[in-house]
């Protein structure tokens, strides 16, 4: 029988937990920045250079080359700066979890631990914008403080995973969109102008081709990692209803919490990020979501101490 209760939701807005989540947005807000400048190089960019291949003869020979080298230095920088700060984010955001969680570090999976010199600077970094940690605190819900911790957990990480596949999906999606848009314009303007093969390559295909590959790229990424997160959530499912058998004890279930932990944050620091405004339009539906998802699963539990009298 479980006897060490949770208190989650109480300790994830403590000062130095608050501090973790500081520096993790801090981290995240880098790498978020570098997607943006990429997205201007790669997207903004190609429309410009199709724009004077169009309209100066003499510069497509240039404008292709710099379609050409568009591709090779987002790959050799920015994606590399990317994925340095999306690393240090997803290192301290599993600082954070762990340490809320009561998990051990896992130093065989994560062997460098982020320390207080790497918390502590992006923390007050952050905080000069946020001094209030507006829209930083409460993330788990109240319920879990309900159950023992080894559930509560459980429950938590359910909704990691359930918020991060909702905000990919709905950000690869608009992908899509923006994608197809892309090619029906390409089409519509060769048609309309009646462009031949050469001009169709010079002006428009060669301009446009980073903006197609770096959106292509992008919905390859967000569906691996939307792939990856279905499958760990089932797991997460499965262990839950496990659990409530009582088919696991506790000790086991810490230990599968730990492994589900790692591979959380295995796709934080693998996955392409997505941009804070889509969190912001799909938050309140998440929310809620989140909430109802929560209650229904701790009223449902024969270990909430509700159901256990």
């Amino acid at each position: 029988m479980t006897t060490q209760p949770s208190d989650i939701a109480i300790r994830q807005d403590t000062d130095p937990l608050l501090d973790l989540i500081a520096a993790k947005s801090f981290y995240y807000r880098r790498a978020k920045t570098i997607i943006g400048i990429q997205f201007c190089v790669s997207v903004l960019g190609s429309i410009a250079i199709a724009w004077v291949a169009r309209h100066y003869e003499d510069w497509k020979v240039w404008t292709t080359c710099l379609a050409l080298t568009i591709p090779i230095l987002d790959a050799l920088i920015l994606d590399r700066l990317q994925s340095h700060y999306r690393t240090l984010g997803a290192r301290v955001q599993e600082r954070f979890d762990r340490k809320l969680f009561k998990l051990d570090w896992n130093a065989l999976g994560i062997p460098k631990k982020p320390g207080d010199e790497v918390v502590v600077h992006a923390a007050k970094a952050y905080r000069r914008h946020n001094p209030e940690m507006t829209g930083k605190k409460g993330w788990y819900s109240a319920e879990v403080d309900k159950l023992p911790i080894a559930y509560a957990r459980l429950v938590c990480q359910d909704a990691s995973c359930s918020w991060d596949k909702t905000i990919r999906t709905a950000y690869r999606n608009g992908l899509w969109v923006v994608l197809l848009v892309t090619i029906g314009i390409i089409v519509a303007i060769a048609l309309v102008n009646n462009t031949g093969s050469r001009d169709l390559i010079v002006e428009l295909y060669a301009p446009l081709a980073p903006a197609v590959l770096w959106i292509a790229k992008e919905i390859i990424r967000q569906g691996t990692a939307i792939k990856a997160l279905e499958e760990l959530h089932g797991k997460v499912e499965g262990l839950w209803e496990k659990a409530n058998r009582e088919q696991v004890d506790d000790t086991t279930l810490t230990d599968r919490s730990s492994l589900i932990q790692d591979r959380l944050y295995a796709g934080r620091a693998r996955n392409s990020l997505v941009f804070d405004w889509v969190n912001t339009l799909t938050r309140p539906r998440n929310q809620e979501t989140m909430e109802a998802r929560a209650k229904f699963l701790v009223s449902h539990s024969r270990h909430n101490a509700a159901n256990a009298r």
